[in-house]
């Protein structure tokens, strides 16, 4: 997994590096998330394939929500938080 949180879009990347499909369920921040996350993406990822969710006003494909929902100015504080049919996993900004 990998985020860019100050792009436009931002970009959340997840990959599957598992041996068999995942549910990738919902994605979202870590420092204080909207009342609308985190957002059900509910897509099956194949074994080492990679989707890429987008957010904020140039988000085109995969598209979150057309507002930024990373907070650039708190440093390590924010970051992207990913629930998947194994586990839930965070990466900083």
């Amino acid at each position: 997994m990998a985020v860019n949180c100050t792009g436009n879009p931002e970009i959340t990347r997840v990959t599957n590096n598992t041996r068999r499909a995942i549910t990738v369920k919902a994605v979202g921040s870590v420092h204080q998330p909207r009342s609308n996350e985190p957002f059900r993406v509910n897509r099956t990822l194949k074994r080492g394939k990679t989707v890429a969710f987008e957010s904020g006003y140039a988000a085109n494909s995969n598209t979150l929500t057309r507002q930024y929902i990373y907070d650039n100015e708190v440093g390590r504080n924010e970051g992207a938080r990913v629930y998947t049919s194994v586990g839930g996993f965070v990466d900083r900004c």
